[in-house]
């Protein structure tokens, strides 16, 4: 089993955090600054955008695939980042579309994708790719997520956040099942 440890600083989104996955067995949830929790030494491996890992630590990013990454040769993280490794959230392929006045935008390629539903694809994606990883190297047993390094939640209301953190639940619970926990 994956133990999740959410790190959260704002107190809005920590009440919620609390209420919605608190109970859940193999979840903890700790009110640190985002140094701190990078400095954690319970944790194996931290959630990170795939754009922020990538660019710190290298390799490619894949559209949909969350991919695990060695921080150790990684020279542009900061000196206080102690943990071993990091998993990214998998990128949502998208295209450029020129309007007729020539303004260029990234347009996802589902744009019709909730919040909640992209939360979820994001969690099930991350947590499938660590127990692959698990399978085959050295396990990663406590697995960090700090919602503010990841840009949760998408929602700015409170209904919107709560269904995003249902979407992490209903992740974590499908992960228990696929362990035979």
């Amino acid at each position: 089993m994956i133990t999740l440890i959410f790190g959260e600083n704002r107190d809005k989104i920590l009440g919620r955090l609390q209420a919605t996955l608190g109970a859940e067995q193999g979840v903890k949830i700790v009110q640190e600054p985002l140094q701190d929790f990078t400095m954690r030494p319970d944790i194996d491996g931290l959630i990170v955008t795939g754009q922020f890992a990538h660019e710190r630590i290298g390799g490619r990013s894949q559209p949909g695939v969350s991919q695990i990454l060695e921080t150790a040769s990684a020279p542009l993280l900061p000196p206080s980042f102690e943990i071993q490794r990091v998993v990214t959230t998998p990128s949502f392929p998208g295209h450029l579309e020129i309007s007729k006045r020539g303004k260029v935008a990234v347009v996802p390629n589902e744009p019709n994708l909730t919040a909640q539903e992209e939360v979820y694809r994001i969690f099930s994606t991350v947590l499938q790719a660590v127990e692959g990883f698990n399978g085959v190297s050295e396990r990663i047993s406590v697995l960090g997520c700090y919602l503010d390094l990841i840009d949760l939640p998408i929602s700015q209301d409170e209904k919107g956040q709560q269904e995003e953190l249902q979407a992490i639940v209903r992740a974590y619970h499908e992960h228990l099942k696929r362990i035979g926990q």
